[in-house]
């Protein structure tokens, strides 16, 4: 009597299990295009729990290298980090890299879950762009020897990791010196968070530049804002309850901005004769909105370029992990002040 061996799953079976179609197992497989991250779980999934082992997978894991790159933003729903994305498919794309893109939503907890789903996927290295990063997620990528590129980022970290930083000086200093010759002499900042850095940056800044300029913290009002258009909304009604009475505001990013610009409009309010507000990004929005936002640029594209060709550099010169001292690389993003119409001098009248 002939015993005949199990049937070896395929490609169709791992496809019917996961609910999609051969070609998008094929695409996960080979990494040869962009899906989902919730799809690729899924097929991963399958693979696994049909043993399902492709000769694609055996060379990828034999030659210790999967040509995939992890990218973390802090929200999708930003503009901003459209154009980031774009600069860092441009260089994934010239070298045959794929990119996984996953959205922190300003949660730590997330970003954890996507590192320890990066690590598990054997990446090559990840670029990390949240607001939201602390010492457990540095710590479980340095622990995980994982090649990274942190953008935007003012936490420690060892001299192992690359880094990419946005100087705000020259641009909060070209937006203070335009307020101030406006005749400006009150002041709001919205985008106060203790668990965003580069909230805290941006606000420490901008208080110092106003102390040189012998602006003191009582004509300066401090808000609280979520990066988002509801947050400036929000932010809106306590700076007009406050008795600071501020008559320019600096939004932490282009989003607040817009959130108190609706606001305003929404009240009865015209900007900039009642309030001057000024953003930071430069998203496409602040150009089609009326009036046309005030901001400080930061040139996602270029960002984005950047940060992957870092990476792409540390990948190509592996570190030495038993050397402390193993000095990465670190590049330097300047930004500018754009003067559009949100920027106007006081109102001749303020309350009291």
């Amino acid at each position: 009597m002939t015993v005949s061996s199990p049937k070896k799953p395929t490609i169709i079976d791992v496809a019917k299990v996961a609910g999609v179609s051969k070609t998008t197992v094929s695409h996960v497989i080979n990494n040869s295009r962009f899906v989902e991250a919730a799809t690729r779980d899924r097929v991963l999934q399958a693979i696994g729990q049909l043993k399902f082992s492709p000769n694609s997978i055996a060379r990828s894991l034999a030659g210790n290298k999967t040509n995939t790159i992890g990218l973390l933003i802090s929200d999708v729903g930003n503009p901003f980090y459209h154009n980031v994305i774009l600069g860092v498919e441009e260089v994934a794309l010239a070298n045959a890299n794929t990119i996984f893109l996953f959205n922190a939503n300003y949660d730590v907890g997330r970003s954890l879950s996507f590192i320890r789903s990066m690590i598990s996927r054997k990446v090559d290295g990840v670029i990390l762009m949240s607001s939201r990063l602390d010492q457990f997620i540095i710590k479980e990528v340095e622990a995980n020897n994982l090649e990274a590129v942190i953008v935007d980022y003012n936490g420690e970290s060892t001299t192992k990791i690359g880094k990419v930083i946005i100087d705000f000086e020259p641009g909060i200093r070209q937006m203070v010196t335009h307020l101030l010759l406006l005749g400006h002499k009150r002041f709001a900042f919205v985008g106060e968070d203790s668990g965003i850095s580069t909230a805290s940056v941006r606000r420490d800044l901008f208080l110092g530049i106003l102390g040189e300029n012998k602006i003191g913290t009582e004509d300066i009002l401090i808000c609280n804002g979520n990066f988002r258009i509801d947050g400036g909304r929000a932010a809106l009604h306590t700076i007009l309850s406050s008795s600071k009475n501020p008559t320019a505001v600096f939004a932490v990013n282009d989003m607040t901005a817009i959130g108190i610009i609706q606001e305003a409009q929404d009240i009865g309010m015209t900007i900039p004769r009642d309030l001057t507000v000024i953003g930071v990004d430069n998203i496409d929005l602040g150009k089609d909105i009326r009036p046309h936002l005030t901001t400080i640029e930061i040139p996602g594209y270029e960002l984005g370029k950047l940060s992957m060709k870092l990476l792409l550099g540390m990948l190509a010169s592996p570190r030495n992990r038993g050397n402390s001292g193993d000095l990465r690389s670190q590049s330097t993003v300047d930004t500018n002040l754009i003067v559009r119409s949100t920027t106007a001098p006081p109102p001749l009248v303020v309350k009291v």
